[in-house]
């Protein structure tokens, strides 16, 4: 499958998107995949940082 071209949401639905998930998954649907994160990289931007926090606090101890 070759990819031609990305486009992300606009108008209404971009404002339901964070700006540190819009840069995430721009980075992601770079064209040249020698720019395109790794996948330690990925996992370390703070977009999935903050939902792996999220989820760390958010989940109840037994």
């Amino acid at each position: 499958m070759k990819l031609s071209e990305a486009c992300l949401p606009v108008g209404l639905e971009a404002n339901k998107i964070s700006p540190e998930a819009h840069q995430f998954v721009a980075g992601l649907l770079r064209r040249d995949p020698a720019t395109r994160p790794t996948i330690a990289k990925a996992l370390n931007h703070p977009w999935i940082r903050a939902s792996r926090e999220a989820t760390t606090t958010a989940t109840p101890t037994a």
